[in-house]
């Protein structure tokens, strides 16, 4: 009889990791950069995390359309 074989088990917050890192890379941008996005707000809960993320400046990256995005994590 041998060890049974185990893989190790996937990250648990993977998703939220990234989220969280999302947001603090914004948060680093300078405020007088005239461009891209600046966070709004963070909401958190046990396995989601919302941010929502406003356009910084007078011009979208996305298109004229796009002054407001919504950014929503869940772990599955």
């Amino acid at each position: 009889m041998g060890s049974p074989s185990t893989s190790p088990p996937p990250p648990a917050r993977r998703g939220a990791f990234f989220c969280l890192l999302l947001v603090f890379l914004l948060l680093a941008v300078p405020r007088g950069v005239d461009c891209g996005y600046s966070v709004a707000s963070v909401a958190g809960s046990k396995d989601r995390l919302k941010a929502r993320l406003d356009l910084a400046g007078g011009t979208a990256e996305l298109g004229a359309d796009v002054q407001r995005l919504s950014l929503t994590a869940r772990q599955v």
